[in-house]
């Protein structure tokens, strides 16, 4: 995705996903935004943007590194599905209860 912005240093991610979310007709919350760089001297930008049917679709397909930057939800729903099971997984929700 090439982004084009004369006059401003860098876009924010969030406008570009809700400017995305306005094209497509999809939640925000369903869009990933990531790898941006700006080209030598400014006022454009490189990067990838992933738009997925649903959220569900989202978590099932999109690598665990990236849902842990955009954090979704709740931080231990997050921690807990990202975890391995294991006895330190068993002890954190011991330990939520």
């Amino acid at each position: 995705m090439d982004v084009i912005h004369p006059e401003q240093a860098n876009v924010s991610k969030e406008k570009l996903k809700e400017e995305l979310a306005k094209k497509f007709k999809v939640e925000t919350r369903n869009i990933i935004v990531y790898g941006f760089r700006t080209q030598f001297g400014g006022g454009k930008s490189t990067g990838f943007a992933l738009i997925y049917d649903s959220h569900q679709y989202l978590l099932k397909y999109e690598p665990k590194h990236r849902i842990r930057k955009v954090n979704f939800g709740n931080f231990w729903d997050n921690i807990l599905f990202l975890l391995p099971v294991g006895s330190v997984t068993k002890k954190i929700t011991n330990q939520k209860s």
